[in-house]
């Protein structure tokens, strides 16, 4: 037992070693550059140099330590809890009614004589004469009596009945409820804790030697000299200026790739070409103007006359030819929806709808199939048949990162029907 012991113990300082060993072995591992930053003024030239890395790593295989969960056995002590009855007083509120009086007052009328004082009017005459003169020569005097009246005021008293509310007392009873506190008794469940003992499995960890491990190490850095050649006739003027990244996105000892992203340039530029020797990539681009919608130009991107379609072929082989006479516009991408009416005997009418970049009708020289349209076997031959009639849509849906458009969709459509050959 004691040389198994001591022969364990080995080889686990051996495992150790060796561990120790191998990550005394490994090498720092140097940091990448697999992006070149280019910033082009107008006197900075066609050509620009930078340098690119990338690391490349290898697999080792070594022996290394392990642990594992060995069980034991343990008593340990634990606590329960054990119900037990008991009997137990408790008081409870009890409900009651009873009546209780109280004093209602009630409206009732009675007739009382009520006199005031009424002022009146009476009517006194009296006659007066009155005398005046009559134009003449002489003039002569006339005098009439006429009876002149008043209106006398004068008091009355005046006496009359009226119905008088009053307030009568009346003694009523309403019902309330009231509580009573009783005591009452009940069985009712208790605990108490008991301590007890059991037998459990525990685990504890343990160092065992060895087990094959592979990891991945640092091998080398393979890095590039780069060497950026811009159109001659790429100039800038002395306000503009261009920042653009040469991206390294593949390498390995005997090939690399690289990729353009454009950030803020002044051309459209492309990689028209790259070549890899020995540590040198070249890369020659290729340009064309930008060109970014202005406001005059809004309006041609919903026009449906720049949208001219044609068709081509004859049955299963027809084409609807899209020529877009609309400009092209870096700051505005293009997509082309297409669907076609199919009259077939089936009565549901199969998946009949494709989309289209611009760059990708470039491509066919605006040539579509219909039968790519349509996708479906068994409607391709029932409706793509000469002497048919196929109804189509051709929706310009007009977006991109212009201002003028501030994320909005412009739309241009063509609706048609075409009798195919």
């Amino acid at each position: 037992m004691n040389q198994f012991s001591t022969l364990s113990k080995a080889i686990l300082f051996a495992c150790l070693v060796s561990q120790q060993v191998f990550s005394q072995e490994q090498v720092a591992v140097p940091i990448e550059n697999k992006v070149m930053h280019i910033r082009r003024l107008a006197n900075s030239g066609n050509l620009q140099t930078g340098s690119l890395s990338k690391n490349l790593f290898k697999l080792e295989t070594i022996q290394v330590p392990y642990t594992v969960q060995v069980p034991y056995q343990v008593d340990e002590t634990y606590t329960v809890e054990v119900p037990y009855q008991v009997t137990e007083t408790y008081t409870e509120t009890v409900p009651y009614e009873v009546q209780v009086p109280y004093t209602e007052y009630i409206t009732d009328y009675r007739d009382e004589q009520r006199c005031e004082n009424v002022t009146r009017y009476r009517e006194e005459c009296r006659n007066e004469q009155k005398c005046y003169l009559i134009p003449g020569n002489p003039p002569v005097k006339r005098c009439e009596n006429q009876r002149i009246c008043h209106r006398v005021p004068y008091t009355e008293r005046e006496c009359r009945y009226v119905r008088v509310p009053y307030q009568r007392p009346v003694t009523r009873y309403r019902t309330e409820i009231r509580y009573r506190e009783e005591t009452r008794t009940r069985t009712v469940t208790r605990y108490r804790t008991e301590t007890r003992t059991r037998s459990v499995t525990r685990y504890r960890e343990e160092q065992r030697c060895c087990r094959p491990e592979t990891r991945e190490v640092f091998d080398r850095q393979l890095q590039y000299q780069v060497e950026v050649h811009f159109p001659v006739d790429a100039d800038l003027n002395p306000e503009q200026s261009e920042t653009l990244d040469i991206i390294l996105v593949s390498a390995d000892l005997n090939t690399a790739q690289v990729q353009l992203q454009q950030i803020n340039t002044v051309y459209n530029y492309t990689i028209a070409s790259q070549t890899v020797n020995g540590g040198t990539i070249q890369v020659v681009l290729a340009a064309t103007p930008k060109s970014i919608l202005s406001e005059q130009d809004l309006a041609s991107l919903s026009d449906s006359r720049n949208l001219v379609i044609s068709l081509d072929g004859a049955g299963v082989a027809s084409e609807l030819v899209i020529n877009d006479l609309t400009n092209e516009y870096a700051d505005v991408n293009t997509e082309y929806a297409i669907y076609l009416d199919l009259k077939t005997a089936g009565g549901n009418k199969p998946l009949n709808m494709r989309a289209f970049t611009r760059d990708q009708l470039k491509i066919t020289s605006g040539h579509v199939r219909m039968a790519d349209v349509i996708q479906n076997p068994a409607a391709i031959h029932e409706a793509l048949v000469s002497g048919n009639t196929i109804i189509y849509s051709v929706i310009a849906k007009r977006g991109g990162t212009s201002p003028l458009l501030a994320g909005k969709t412009v739309k241009a459509q063509r609706l048609a029907s075409v009798i195919l050959r």
